[in-house]
């Protein structure tokens, strides 16, 4: 009979999971999109808080990533890699949305992704350290 080790299944999931959060983003940001039509860039950081009504998008951005921040810190259980893995990955969205004029390129939202990578991760830290807590009582 074939014997599994348990750790190496679930990092296995955790990675296959976190990779279809990927795929599933950059169909929505980049693959699913239409072309865009009007300005394709935005460099100035925050921005988008002076537009009104942009709230809602600034908080759906953080809210999205704050999953991938918790899968990304699972596999790699290191805070730096997640961190730049997730800058990257957006990074490198918002510079395909200009090249392919698929959506408008700006720093806010690679900031906002980041920050929801973060929120995430250090989610999962502080969820590990209270069951731990209680684990070890």
């Amino acid at each position: 009979m074939l014997k599994l080790n348990k750790n190496k299944t679930i990092k296995g999931l955790l990675i296959a999971a976190a990779v279809l959060y990927t795929a599933f983003f950059i169909y929505l940001t980049v693959i699913g999109r239409k072309p865009y039509h009007g300005g394709h860039i935005q460099l100035e950081p925050f921005w988008s808080y002076k537009v009104p009504g942009e709230y809602r998008q600034i908080v759906y951005n953080i809210l999205f990533f704050i999953p991938y921040g918790a899968l990304l810190y699972l596999c790699f259980k290191k805070k730096w890699p997640v961190v730049v893995t997730a800058f990257a990955l957006s990074l490198t969205v918002e510079i395909s949305q200009f090249v392919f004029r698929v959506g408008l390129c700006e720093i806010d939202d690679v900031i906002h992704n980041t920050l929801g990578v973060i929120i995430g991760m250090f989610a999962v830290i502080f969820v590990k350290k209270i069951v731990s807590q209680y684990i070890t009582k």
